[in-house]
């Protein structure tokens, strides 16, 4: 399995579930032509406690590795779980809002219809609706240089 296999899996079952995501980190800028290397994906996603079980479903023993308690705990106060893939190596960072920031930065993945924004939290049309990005879907971000004021 490659990163975009593993991505497909992944927008598949936030998709299945109607949960607000949105791809940040070397993906979303690579998707505005800035080459970045990069060893995984790095997702917001807003998970709640009812929504955690069969999210969790998508990703079976031994297929993938995730920690239920770090799931859980991540889901609980916000934070971060990963999500291997051993036989390939390859590695999601789930990122659950923990903050005013990560909650405004998913919400602007999900206010516009094309899901593109301005200001440097630049975003991705997910995949919804027949809107497609082709393997990346509501992208965020070109790294810290590029955060947009919240003022």
């Amino acid at each position: 399995m490659d990163q975009a296999d593993l991505l497909r899996h992944l927008l598949d079952a936030v998709e299945g579930q109607g949960l607000e995501y949105g791809i940040t980190g070397s993906h979303a800028t690579m998707a505005f032509g800035e080459a970045r290397l990069t060893n995984d994906i790095d997702v917001l996603v807003a998970l709640a406690p009812p929504s955690l079980p069969a999210f969790l479903v998508a990703f079976p023993f031994p297929d993938y590795y995730v920690s239920e308690d770090a799931a859980r705990s991540a889901v609980r106060g916000g934070g971060m779980f990963n999500i291997i893939h051993p036989e390939s190596g390859q590695k999601i960072d789930v990122i659950v809002p923990s903050n005013d920031f990560d909650r405004w930065q998913l919400s602007r993945t999900c206010e516009t219809e094309t899901n593109v924004t301005g200001g440097g939290d630049h975003l991705l049309p997910d995949r919804a609706g027949g809107r497609s990005a082709g393997a990346f879907a509501g992208g965020v971000g070109r790294g810290a240089a590029a955060v947009p004021s919240l003022g």
